[in-house]
């Protein structure tokens, strides 16, 4: 399955761990237990079985963003 994710941002300071996939993928999770209560708990249970491996994460691409609207925030 393949989709694009556009995040808009709700205020001008938003900002977005570097470790941003365990969080898209709950986001994921929650979006399909809307749409599909037993698709989603299935995923997140069992996966999908591929021999003797069962695949339940998500692969992601690095995010993107428009130039110059962003810089890294040390604390």
């Amino acid at each position: 399955m393949r989709f694009k994710l556009t995040l808009v941002p709700l205020n001008k300071e938003i900002l977005i761990s570097f470790d941003y996939q365990y969080f898209l993928s709950t986001a994921i999770y929650k979006i399909l237990q809307k749409a599909d209560a037993e698709y989603s708990e299935m995923l997140k249970n069992d996966g999908y079985a591929l021999g003797n491996k069962k695949m339940k994460l998500f692969t992601f691409s690095n995010l993107q963003f428009l130039p110059n609207t962003w810089a890294v925030k040390k604390d």
